[in-house]
């Protein structure tokens, strides 16, 4: 737990070991609103275990869930997005994919009881969309080879008291990752890439819903990718080669917004989701009758940040809308489907593939 990880983690030793040391500076830092605490535990992770991979981790069996330790709900994003995109074997405890809480009793016997609660019958939709946005982080960590097992360099970590940046690369992918920690108000960052990366380079935030793009300029800073311009109406005018790059000029992180913007992005992360249709918290039911078709398969999750507002109905226009009320039926048929859509649930949280 504690000391140096080099004289009982190495290829001739343990292949790994849980590393407390980061775990830690993950929660305080947000609690704080400080993240040179972070940026100094990242700094002395690459000084003493470059050669390493250790398991990272915001909880388990031994201490409090991270949705309890944080003081900020939305604070816990960004843990979850700190932990699959820093370097390292993410670890996540079950449970934590759909915010559940859980505080050490802490000089009791009973001290672990609340952090190994079995998982619950009835998600909130609190959970739903935890599990949403938890889900698409690890899609995105799995999709990218420079976030799954690419380099973190000490010269390419910055910060201030309430942002934070980062950059992993491998081979000629990048990603940069930005983080702002604040609950009030948006902060300006200038978002750099390593000085080998060739200007022109077009990089896409991957948790923005619009799937913005970034183009890399010649002093190696990032900034929005000028829209190409449209052609007059019956002109047969094609897109020209060599645009003109926009001059450099800081990016607005918005209060509790992460960005990470990946240069050859995979197709499959580069197009724009689909919005879905928000789901509704449920209890379990009890078992379909024979015949009952299980529900489609939910629409890929959405992206950091929030998205946005669906079209849907408000209750008072449901409300006028006189519907005819529902037969028993039709009672049973939903109670069916919304049981085996937690069951599917359910199986995702605990089967929640983290790749290497």
């Amino acid at each position: 737990i504690h000391g140096n990880f080099n004289t009982w983690t190495d290829n001739h030793l343990l292949h790994s070991g849980t590393n407390y040391q980061l775990q830690k500076p993950i929660w305080s830092s947000l609690n704080d609103r400080n993240y040179h605490e972070l940026r100094h535990a990242l700094l002395r992770e690459c000084a003493l275990y470059s050669r390493l991979t250790l398991l990272t981790f915001l909880g388990n069996h031994d201490v409090t869930r991270i949705t309890s330790q944080l003081h900020e709900r939305r604070h816990v994003m960004l843990a979850n997005a700190f932990l699959l995109f820093a370097r390292g074997i993410p670890c996540l405890y079950y449970g934590d994919e759909i915010a559940m809480e859980g505080k050490a009793i802490e000089g009791s016997p009973e001290r672990d009881f609340p952090l190994r609660r079995p998982m619950p019958e009835v998600v909130p939709q609190e959970g739903l969309e935890a599990l949403d946005m938890t889900s698409h982080l690890v899609h995105v960590r799995r999709s990218v080879p420079a976030l799954n097992s690419g380099e973190l360099n000490a010269s390419e970590v910055s910060c201030t008291q309430e942002t934070l940046q980062f950059t992993r690369r491998l081979d000629k992918q990048v990603a940069v990752c930005a983080f702002n920690c604040s609950t009030e108000q948006g902060h300006h960052v200038t978002l750099s890439a390593p000085h080998d990366c060739e200007p022109g380079t077009i990089f896409v935030d991957v948790l923005d819903n619009g799937r913005k793009k970034y183009v890399l300029t010649g002093d190696r800073v990032l900034v929005p990718a000028p829209e190409p311009p449209k052609p007059a109406a019956g002109s047969t005018a094609t897109q020209p080669k060599n645009m003109p790059l926009p001059h450099s000029h800081p990016v607005c992180l918005d209060p509790c917004q992460v960005m990470c913007i990946v240069s050859e992005c995979p197709p499959e992360l580069a197009k724009v989701p689909v919005q879905t249709v928000k789901k509704q918290s449920y209890k379990k039911s009890p078992a379909p009758s024979v015949g009952v078709a299980p529900p489609k398969a939910a629409a890929p999750v959405a992206a950091l940040p929030a998205a946005a507002p669906e079209a849907v109905a408000a209750p008072e226009a449901v409300a006028e809308a006189a519907a005819p009320a529902p037969t028993t039926e039709t009672i049973e048929d939903m109670k069916a489907q919304l049981m085996a859509e937690n069951e599917r649930l359910r199986q995702k949280a605990a089967m929640l593939d983290l790749g290497n």
